[in-house]
């Protein structure tokens, strides 16, 4: 009997580490995943960038005509190419907006740390005369 418990202990404490070592391979393979997705966007928006570079818009652009009126627009090329380009349209258009969204974000951001650095200082002067005063009526006290 007494035999048996040691190696029961040891078959558990076994089972235990490679219980442990799986869970620690799970999460390198979830990270290992998440790092080649971004990866992978990051490959794309620059594909994307390069894919701009390549194209030539010709453009006449008329001033007048009805805007209700329906706009025909005539695309020729790779049907991959178009429907990239236009996907590539659509995420530098978000992100312009981001861009934007941020920028004004940051104003704010710089606007209210002034704000604050003028209210601490304003609080350390307050506090700093206070301070003084306080100090001068002990000293007149003391004398």
């Amino acid at each position: 009997d007494k035999a048996v418990a040691p190696s029961a202990a040891a078959a558990a404490s076994s089972s235990v580490a490679s219980a442990s070592a799986a869970a620690a391979v799970e999460g390198e393979a979830r990270e290992r995943d998440c790092e080649r997705e971004r990866l992978e966007e990051e490959l794309s928006m620059a594909k994307a960038l390069l894919m701009l570079n390549n194209v030539q818009l010709n453009m006449d652009l008329n001033e007048e005509g009805d805007a209700s009126a329906p706009q025909v627009v005539n695309l020729k090329g790779n049907r991959r190419l178009i429907q990239q380009l236009i996907t590539l349209k659509q995420k530098v258009s978000l992100l312009n907006q981001q861009y934007l969204l941020l920028r004004g974000d940051m104003l704010y951001l710089s606007h209210e740390m002034n704000v604050c650095r003028h209210w601490v200082l304003q609080s350390f002067c307050m506090a700093m005369q206070h301070q003084c005063q306080e100090h001068s009526s002990l000293q007149t006290r003391f004398e």
